[in-house]
């Protein structure tokens, strides 16, 4: 359990740095494009091999975990798009009459992408061991996720304390999440497994194809593909140490 808080803060303190970054600095959307992009490759990493694969080892059935990452994709569509009707985030008016419900729908949907990313670090301290590309995963992503969050809301005028509050908030949902893998899920073996372990891949996979990819390409081109592949790397990399 205190594995699980200490590896759950030091994930989550990426999202202190992205909220630090945003309330001090003017960074340049390109920037926080390149960031994305390496941000997507490393968690593309993190499906494939942490995921997919180990669900695959645990199960072997194929058509199991095939429902289970389209059930996961399906459940993160369906609460971010509650999320999106509860804020009115497709509001037509313009930012200056809606502030908060835009920026409602910002800190809502940055709580959402969060949960299913710091489960799986509970759920593979579970195992004994320290999942030292799980955590390097979320943590990269995690940086340009809270940096262009932070910076849309110090846009509509959040007071830095306040944006700073809401980082702090979210750095203790997703350690809450941790905990809530280790204990819930940690347990779990076989096919129950395997099935979790797609489901969040496939929850996962949704967040990256909706959220991240598309800013990626629109502030970096075609050079998002090769940072990317970068991203990738790195996450490869440090699976070699845990």
């Amino acid at each position: 359990m205190v594995e699980t808080v200490l590896f759950g803060l030091l994930a989550a303190s990426s999202i202190a740095v992205g909220v630090f970054l945003a309330v001090k600095f003017k960074i340049p959307d390109k920037i926080v494009g390149m960031a994305t992009a390496f941000g997507v490759g490393a968690l593309f990493h993190l499906i494939a091999f942490d995921l997919i694969q180990a669900s695959l080892e645990d199960s072997g059935n194929y058509l199991i975990i095939l429902i289970a990452v389209v059930s996961g994709a399906v459940a993160y569509f369906l609460i971010d798009l509650i999320g999106d009707k509860v804020t009115q985030k497709r509001s037509p008016r313009p930012p200056s009459t809606n502030a908060k419900e835009s920026s409602g729908s910002i800190v809502i949907s940055s709580t959402i992408d969060t949960i299913p990313e710091f489960m799986l670090i509970g759920l593979s301290l579970s195992g004994g061991s320290i999942p030292i590309a799980v955590i390097a995963s979320v943590f990269v992503s995690n940086i340009p996720e809270s940096l262009s969050d932070a910076t849309e809301l110090r846009e509509r005028r959040w007071k830095r304390t306040s944006i700073i509050g809401a980082g702090a908030v979210l750095i203790v949902i997703s350690v809450a999440a941790a905990i809530l893998g280790y204990l819930l899920l940690g347990n779990i073996n076989g096919s129950k497994k395997a099935f979790t372990l797609a489901f969040i891949a496939g929850a996962i996979l949704t967040l990256v194809a909706n959220n991240m990819m598309p800013s990626a390409y629109k502030e970096t081109g075609k050079w998002a593909g090769l940072i990317t592949v970068a991203g990738f790397c790195f996450s490869f990399t440090m699976s070699m140490f845990g």
